[in-house]
């Protein structure tokens, strides 16, 4: 299993009756991990990058999978999603075609979808999933002009989900109820 430097176990997220996360291994490199609580029962579930490191990244529980970042060494890092098995551990959605990377970050779960940033042809946007890949879409393009608007991290509040965001002409106060129609610019402060 690990040798005798640090695993460096991160991005715990319990799975039904197993904890994924990442790990590095007694060869250095940094793959996707499940246990059921026994140390025999806690395995590598896929190597993602036979050629180096996945680095899984920012694991969180949306339905019946777990959803991160990793990059498999030939499309960038990307979109990925477990359901705790190596068949199951799958290129999800690959945002950005080809090897460049799209990084998704910033996961959360709200209104029974998945919210991330990802960086794709329109800057660093937000983007919306529903756990299918013809239900995840670009959830609005904030900052037209083709630079990042630099989303999601905020808060909930009633109904809406508030985070900061530039639409070109400084940051402000935005909310989304998780649609494209319903995401808009809250106010203006200042």
């Amino acid at each position: 299993m690990f040798g005798a430097g640090s695993s460096n176990p991160e991005f715990l997220t319990a799975l039904d009756n197993r904890l994924l996360f990442r790990a590095t291994d007694a060869a250095g490199d940094v793959e996707l991990w499940a246990s059921d609580g026994t140390a025999a029962g806690t395995t590598r579930i896929k190597n993602i990058n036979p050629s180096g490191s996945s680095i899984p990244q920012q694991l969180i529980r949306f339905g019946a999978h777990v959803y991160f970042a990793a990059n498999d060494g030939s499309n960038g890092n990307e979109l990925w999603r477990s359901d705790g098995s190596a068949a199951g551990t799958v290129l999800f959605a690959n945002l950005l075609a080809g090897n460049g990377s799209s990084n998704p970050s910033g996961f959360r779960v709200f209104h029974n979808r998945l919210l991330f940033t990802a960086t794709t042809g329109v800057g660093a946007e937000p983007w919306v999933s529903d756990g299918t890949l013809a239900g995840t879409q670009l959830l609005r393009d904030i900052n037209p002009a083709g630079s990042s608007s630099a989303i999601f991290n905020g808060d909930v509040l009633g109904d809406q989900l508030f985070f900061r965001a530039s639409d070109g002409a400084g940051n402000q106060l935005w909310r989304t109820d998780g649609t494209p129609a319903g995401t808009v610019l809250h106010s203006v402060i200042n």
